[in-house]
């Protein structure tokens, strides 16, 4: 029997140093193939084809199976059952533009403002004095005229200066009658002067005559022409008298005028002890009690009117070229209840514009006035009412229309309509369907109004200035639902009741 001969196994060869481990294994590597065990033995090239080809051949297998299955299961299919498609219909409402006037779509500016009267007095004293009466019914609230006494002050001073300048007025008046028949003596006493001056000077002719005849003396002569010289001088005296009497009675007058002022001055002063209203109106307050002493320039009392109340109203500065001078407005009391509101309101009218806005603010202020009779007949022919006053102190409101051009017109639409300035239309296509077409339009105001022609019962409406042309058709309903190029169905503007 042959002894098989076997290797003994390496023995294992200890690392000496660090690459010890690694040349260890390298020779293990690289041990022959013949020396492996069977299990470890790599394949030979034989094996290595036929387990290629084994898998080519279960993939090929497998594709086939699918194939036969994906084929089955076309042939076994249900057939889908194909319907038209119709498109939605959505039915709206649609309005059709047309031109509106102006004064119909008029921008409405809206103010507030506190009233007060146009004619009010603060009533002062302007002489000084003690009050010793009080009129009747002299108390706040209560009405008044320029006849009613309101206060007395004692006056018995300034009639004393009345009643002195009136004596002074009268001895002047005197004197200026004196100084005229003065005048007209002189003038007398010159013409008898002038007369003996004339006979003189005739006599004197004669004695010289007679001087020449012998039958006069000298001592005559001289006589005669002393009187003459007399005469001559007392009638220069009397001229000079007459001559100053101009001047005497320019000074008189002077003085006559002067005295007339201080009797008119002193006759103020009398009546100013008498103090009136200068308006009728209502007193808002009486400042002077009996017995108090007043001095010129206090106040004694305060009287309103209500005849005219002025309204200092507010407004945007940009309203300021739209209003003019003239126009009636309806001033609405602020607050209070339906019925409170639509009893406070009154008619009032501009009267003025500011021509400065604030800059601040960017405020205009416009002037509004109401007529109003506070003793007359102001029943309302609606309500068979009489409205109540507006009074100083009012908080108020006034809607003032902007000025309408003539002949112009614009374009409105339903407010509801209207989504960040953009629209939709109902326009037809090609084949003649209406479609939903959004449009971008220009707001320029909006308002509160009613055009039944449009929609009845809508209230509230855009004011359009560019972006629609007359004749389109604009949807005003289920707007939220609408998409570019929806197909719409147009109804009436108005639901059937």
């Amino acid at each position: 029997m042959t002894e098989s001969t076997t290797t003994p196994p390496r023995p294992p060869v200890a690392a000496s140093h660090q690459g010890g481990a690694t040349r260890a294994d390298d020779a293990d590597r690289e041990q022959p193939a013949e020396l492996m065990p069977a299990a470890e033995r790599p394949p030979t090239h034989p094996e290595k084809r036929l387990a290629l080809w084994v898998r080519i051949g279960v993939g090929v297998g497998v594709l086939i199976v699918a194939v036969l299955i994906a084929g089955a299961l076309i042939s076994n299919r249900r057939q889908a059952i194909q319907m038209p498609v119709e498109e939605t219909v959505l039915r709206v409402r649609g309005m059709q533009i047309s031109p509106v006037p102006v004064d119909r779509a008029t921008r409405l500016w809206e103010g507030f403002g506190m009233a007060r009267a146009r004619d009010h007095a603060d009533i002062s004293a302007e002489v000084s004095g003690r009050v010793i009466e009080r009129g009747g019914n002299i108390d706040p609230g209560q009405p008044i005229t320029p006849n009613d006494v309101l206060l007395r002050l004692d006056g018995a001073d300034y009639l004393e200066r009345l009643r002195s300048a009136q004596s002074n007025a009268r001895m002047l008046l005197a004197q200026l009658e004196a100084l005229d028949i003065e005048q007209v003596s002189l003038e007398r006493q010159i013409e008898q002067i002038d007369e003996q001056i004339r006979l003189t000077t005739w006599e004197i002719d004669r004695v010289q005559e007679a001087l020449s005849g012998a039958s006069a003396t000298d001592l005559e002569v001289v006589r005669l022409r002393a009187a003459l010289a007399r005469l001559e001088s007392e009638r220069a005296r009397i001229r000079q008298q007459a001559e100053v009497i101009p001047s005497r009675r320019a000074a008189l007058l002077a003085e006559i005028d002067r005295n007339t002022h201080e009797v008119a001055l002193a006759q103020r002063q009398y009546d100013r002890t008498t103090i009136h209203s200068p308006i009728s109106g209502v007193l808002q307050s009486v400042d002077a009690q009996f017995g108090e002493w007043i001095q010129p320039g206090q106040k004694v009392a305060r009287v309103v009117s209500l005849d005219r109340m002025e309204i200092p109203l507010r407004l945007p500065a940009s309203a300021q070229g739209e209003i003019m001078p003239g126009t009636e407005v309806v001033v609405r009391a602020a607050g209070g209840g339906a019925r409170l509101v639509r009893q406070e309101q009154w008619t009032a009218r501009i009267a003025r514009i500011a021509p400065e806005a604030d800059t601040q603010a960017r405020m205009v202020t416009v002037f509004l006035e109401v007529d109003q009779k506070p003793d007359g007949d102001n029943t309302s022919a609606q309500t068979n009412e009489p409205p109540r006053l507006l009074m100083p102190g009012r908080f108020v409101t006034a809607t003032i229309p902007a000025h309408a051009g003539n002949g112009a017109t614009l374009t409105v639409v339903p407010r509801r309509a209207v989504m960040d300035d953009r629209l939709w239309i109902a326009a037809k296509d090609a084949d003649g369907v209406s479609r939903a077409q959004p449009r971008q339009v220009r707001v320029l105001y909006h308002i509160e109004a009613r055009f039944p022609e449009f929609v009845a019962h809508e209230t509230q409406w855009s004011v359009i200035g560019s972006g629609l042309e007359h004749g389109e058709v604009v949807i005003i309903s289920n707007t939220d639902d609408l998409l570019p190029g929806s197909r719409v169905e147009i109804l009436s503007a108005d639901p059937a009741p």
